[in-house]
This record gives C-alpha cells, structure tokens and sequence, in this order.
C-alpha cells in the first residue's frame, strides 16, 4: 500500500513537471507587446527559418509581418478557413491552437496560433489584402 502511494506521487509529479514543460513556451509570450506563442511549418515553397516540420516559438506580430527566430516574415495573406490540429499535429502545437494557412513571397506556411490568441493575432497582422479572420472563415 505504501509502495502505491509512493508510486502514484512520484507519477504525478513526473507528469506535473513534462506537462509544464510543454506549455511552458505559451505561457512566456507578451500578448500586449505584440509578442505571441505559436508555430509554424512549411507547406510548400521554401521561407527562411522554417521547416517542414512544427516549430514553436514567439512570434512577432506586426502589420503584415510576422518575426519568427530572427527571421522577418513578410505575409501576403491568408488562405482558407482555419482548422483544429490533428491529433498527430497536437504533439507538436498548443492543443487548442487554431491553423492558418498563410502566404509570403516564397511560400505557403501553416501558423498554429493557441485559441484565445488567434482573433488578436489576425486583427494585429492586418495583411495588406484585408483578408483577416472574418473573410478567412469565407473563402
């Protein structure tokens, strides 16, 4: 009995410390300063800075522009109704994220902004289109 007890402590608190650790970098972003969570991946083409798989980081969010890493994103606009992650994808982004397909010069990318954020995060990189949430959620 003791030894379950004992079991089940250490089990949480293994749990505890690898689920902190993966929402750690979410919880980090400075909302009011333009700075957010998120990831992104390249879908086709090639833009600097991003790989064709998932990368999390904070994400600069200017208009038209996103900052990701040292890397200036120009966004031309956004593509698509957005979608939740697959359960594959939730490994890898924030699980209530919500992705966007996005377009720059060079390439396609999928952004995955964490639920709450996405509205803010679409209104602020207002692309130069005009194509924000509302008219993503059309097309």
């Amino acid at each position: 009995m003791l030894d379950d007890f004992f079991g089940s402590l250490v089990g949480g608190e293994i749990g505890y410390f690898i689920g902190r650790a993966i929402k750690a970098p979410f919880i980090r972003a400075k909302p009011g300063r333009g700075k957010m969570q998120a990831a992104l991946r390249l879908e086709s083409g090639s833009q600097e800075g991003v790989t064709e798989t998932w990368r999390r980081g904070n994400i600069h969010v200017r208009p038209g522009l996103l900052e990701f890493r040292g890397n200036e994103i120009r966004v031309l606009r956004v593509y698509e109704a957005p979608r939740e992650p697959t359960a594959r994808e939730r490994v890898r982004v924030h699980t209530d994220s919500i992705i966007y397909s996005i377009a720059t010069p060079s390439a396609r990318l999928l952004w995955a902004i964490p639920g709450p954020q996405s509205s803010r995060a679409l209104s602020r990189l207002a692309p130069p289109t005009g194509c924000g949430p509302e008219a993503a959620d059309k097309s």
